[in-house]
């Protein structure tokens, strides 16, 4: 079970069909989703755990986000055209600006920020697993 859909995470992060398909972004979710069950499973049993509900979608949207973008820093670095150089006697420059690895660097960075981001909400939802024991 996701808790999030495609067009939650198009909304989140500003995105449209258009601009990354659906059937990737769904799969982006779904990676989100292992991560968020690997790392803190339901348990209908607990109340902490069902509590936590609301938690683990928020964790699962910002890690989705952190897959598209990785997904997209891709696809626009694979698609880009080589870098134009510019020659004017002795000086050279680039006449693309944004460069293609600067796009690449700053979709990363997004990336990363909101990976951060999600994990930071998945470690308040991991279950509490120890036991403390008086005496021996």
């Amino acid at each position: 079970m996701t808790y999030n859909t495609v067009e939650e995470v198009y909304q989140f992060t500003k995105l449209a069909a258009g601009d990354f398909q659906p059937s990737d972004c769904q799969a982006c979710i779904d990676r989100a989703n292992a991560i968020v069950l690997a790392f803190a499973p339901h348990d209908a049993t607990s109340d902490r755990s069902v509590r936590m509900e609301p938690i683990r979608k928020i964790a699962e949207l910002y890690l989705a986000a952190a897959e598209v973008f990785a997904a997209l820093a891709n696809i626009y670095f694979l698609n880009s055209p080589p870098i134009r150089i510019l020659s004017a006697l002795n000086f050279q420059a680039g006449a693309d600006s944004p460069t293609p690895t600067e796009l690449l660097s700053a979709l990363d960075r997004a990336g990363d920020q909101y990976r951060e981001i999600g994990m930071g909400w998945l470690a308040r939802v991991k279950p509490i697993t120890t036991t403390i024991r008086a005496g021996s």
